[in-house]
Formats: structure tokens, sequence, C-alpha cells
């Protein structure tokens, strides 16, 4: 297994990366979640932090779903009327040529959908809601 160190900046907080290499094998057995990172050493610099997969969490509270980061439509996997759990996938955004999925906020039903397959969007644009 190979290992890498990166140094990664968000906002004012630095933090160092570490990244596993894994088998194809083992790719196909992760399934889509969150990522979320834990630490795991410190350093003189910066905490040390791994990459785990993890059920996605997801908060109770507004019902306005806006686009996490600029992209595409991919897909819309609901419709108006839908009834849906937190953590559902609500539609596939693309960005830089990966797919991310963009989940329910929280338990409910989808009363208005904004957007539609092929449309650009931007960086927390209003795409659904539920009430």
């Amino acid at each position: 297994m190979r290992e890498r160190k990166f140094k990664v900046t968000i906002g004012d907080k630095t933090v160092l990366v570490k990244v596993e290499e894994i088998t194809e094998a083992e790719a196909l057995t992760v399934q889509r979640t969150q990522i979320k990172p834990r630490v795991v050493e410190r350093t003189n610099e910066a905490p040390m932090i791994a990459i785990t997969q993890e059920p996605k969490q997801t908060p109770s509270g507004t019902g306005v779903v806006r686009a996490p980061i600029p992209g595409v439509i991919l897909s819309i996997e609901c419709k108006v009327g839908d009834k849906v759990e937190a953590g559902d996938i609500l539609l596939m955004l693309e960005a830089m040529k990966m797919e991310n999925a963009v989940y329910a906020p929280k338990s409910g039903i989808i009363t208005k959908i904004v957007v539609s397959e092929k449309q650009n969007v931007k960086y927390s644009e209003v795409l659904l809601e539920i009430s």
C-alpha cells in the first residue's frame, strides 16, 4: 500500500492529510458515503488526519437544498411529492469531471424542484425544497 502526505489549507486552517492508495478490489467495496476526517497523529506543523468512510450524517434543519459546488446537474433522483429521508441522494452534480451526490438535509416531502438535468448551477444556488 502506497502512502502520500499532503498539506491542505481550508480557510485559515492548515492540516496535513495522509492518503493511502487502495486496490481496485478495495475500491469496489467502498459504498457512496460522506468522507469524514479524524485526527490520528499530531505534528509540530498541523494535525495529521486520515480520511475514513463513515455513513452520511445529516443534521435536520432547513429544507432548502443548495448547490454545494458549481457544476452541471447530471440527474435528478426525486420528483415533487416524493417522501425522502435525511441522507437520501436527491440529485447528482458533475463538477470537474467528477460526480457528486447531493443529499437530503432532512426528512420530508419534495415540494419544489428548481433545476433541470444538464443545467449549470452556481455555488449555493437553490436546487430544490423539502417541507
